[in-house]
């Protein structure tokens, strides 16, 4: 029988999150700095939402009507239903509940403490692999 991967074989580790009174500005800073997506909200070492680009498309946007979006609270406008997944979690059944969800990303968790991140972009890649896995190496390539 195959192995059947996890979770920690297809996140992203992730050591950064944004604390929930960290201003907007500078989540926004720390998401391009580092070229993330998405970013864990914490709260006194415990996860209380993620913060992503869509709320950020969204607050700076030219129709958003807020002023000084910058100074903006983190925790005002993250998203607090955030996935939580184990690290040990089968991937399968994750992302089945990432569609169920209608999310982009779920946040990994190892003992209670932040592990990493398991995005789509994630899933498509590891998709991506085991397509190549499956290949057949004579040269056969469904071409017609």
């Amino acid at each position: 029988m195959k192995h059947l991967p996890t979770v920690a074989s297809t996140m992203t580790p992730f050591p950064h999150a944004v604390e929930s009174n960290e201003t907007l500005g500078r989540a926004r800073e720390m998401m391009k700095e580092h070229g993330f997506h998405h970013l864990p909200v914490m709260e006194g070492g415990e996860l209380v939402g993620i913060l992503s680009e869509h709320e950020l498309r969204h607050l700076y946007g030219p129709f958003s009507g807020v002023s000084n979006v910058d100074d903006l609270v983190v925790k005002d406008v993250c998203n607090t239903r955030v996935l939580a997944v184990d690290i040990h979690d089968r991937l399968a059944p994750v992302l089945a509940m990432m569609v169920e969800n209608r999310t982009n990303a779920a946040v990994v968790m190892r003992m209670g403490k932040l592990a990493g991140i398991l995005t789509a972009r994630d899933a498509m890649r590891r998709f991506a692999e085991v397509l190549e896995a499956l290949r057949p190496t004579s040269g056969d390539d469904d071409a017609a």
